[in-house]
């Protein structure tokens, strides 16, 4: 073992007064294109000022999401982003304010910081896109689970179908077991 000596800036670095030039970032998995897509985006913002970006994947576990933010705020980062997580619940019942910045994206209708998405903007569009080819029969495929998101999606994908004259079919919104956050 050796004793480092005095450094008052490691010191004031872990009490958040220096900025470290990390970021956490927490999403359910690295596979689907659009976390990719919304990584680049944050990687060339974090460039800008040599920040650098940790990925951290729950690949869909909430208990891993809770983890990985307690690492990453005890290891110094600057803030965290998590993506399609459901972090407010926990940091409002167990801390008084975060120690560092928490911005949630892809979760609707969350407390504090947020990025949001227009997700019934997003459901419309992709079912007038099907639409405007020409399809008739169209089914949504979803989360078996009622979050905001998949609820706005749902209703956007309805509203496109109204739109173009198309019977909605209950039978062709699809819950799929197992395609849920849990």
């Amino acid at each position: 073992a050796r004793v480092l000596r005095y450094d008052p800036l490691r010191f004031a670095a872990r009490s958040g007064k220096v900025n470290n030039h990390l970021v956490g970032i927490i999403l359910p998995t690295l596979s689907n294109p659009f976390y990719q897509e919304f990584l680049k985006g944050v990687k060339s913002i974090a460039d800008q000022d040599d920040t650098l970006t940790l990925i951290c994947s729950t690949y869909d576990d909430e208990s891993l999401a809770w983890r990985y933010y307690a690492q990453l705020t005890s290891s110094g980062v600057d803030g965290v982003i998590s993506i399609s997580h459901d972090m407010s619940e926990y940091l409002h019942s167990v801390l008084d304010k975060p120690k560092i910045p928490l911005v949630s994206a892809d979760f609707p209708c969350q407390a504090g910081y947020s990025i949001e998405l227009d997700h019934e903007k997003i459901g419309f569009t992709s079912t007038n896109h099907l639409v405007q080819h020409g399809h008739k029969h169209i089914a949504l495929v979803r989360f078996a689970v009622d979050i905001p998101s998949m609820v706005q999606i749902q209703h956007g994908y309805k509203t496109a179908l109204q739109q173009a004259g198309i019977q909605i079919l209950p039978e062709r919104i699809i819950c799929v077991n197992g395609f849920d956050r849990a």
